[in-house]
């Protein structure tokens, strides 16, 4: 083969590994919307409604065991560790009711999963 039928060959093996991940990704996660979750848990403890907030932090955890390894195959190990105390930190605010730690964490992790889903993470 010609080195330019190789080249062409390479590049669209390379997009379509690209593309294929992505869509594999919003296809695995577009039903957990994380973002709205965490923004709803913020509002649950804002307004002392922590039965509530302990439930979707629950549920929200259990959707990120079984769906976490998707995001591992691109990212690195301290966002994605990061990630993950995160929402451990928000499950434990909300089962001791610590309106300042689901806060903060509820922010970092809305921030990670911003940057998970770009297409160029920032490092």
């Amino acid at each position: 083969m010609k080195n330019k039928t190789i080249d062409i060959l390479l590049i669209f093996l390379v997009l379509l590994v690209f593309t294929g991940y992505f869509w594999i990704k919003n296809a695995v996660w577009k039903d957990v919307h994380m973002i709205e979750n965490l923004n709803r848990i913020e509002e649950y403890a804002q307004h002392n409604q922590w039965k509530d907030a302990e439930m979707l932090a629950q549920e929200l955890h259990k959707e990120w065991e079984k769906k976490k390894l998707v995001i591992l195959i691109n990212f690195g190990e301290a966002e994605f560790s990061l990630l993950e105390e995160s929402l451990s930190f928000i499950l434990a605010g909300t089962e001791a009711q610590d309106q300042v730690e689901v806060f903060g964490r509820a922010k970092m992790a809305e921030d990670l999963w911003r940057n998970f889903s770009r297409v160029i993470p920032e490092p």
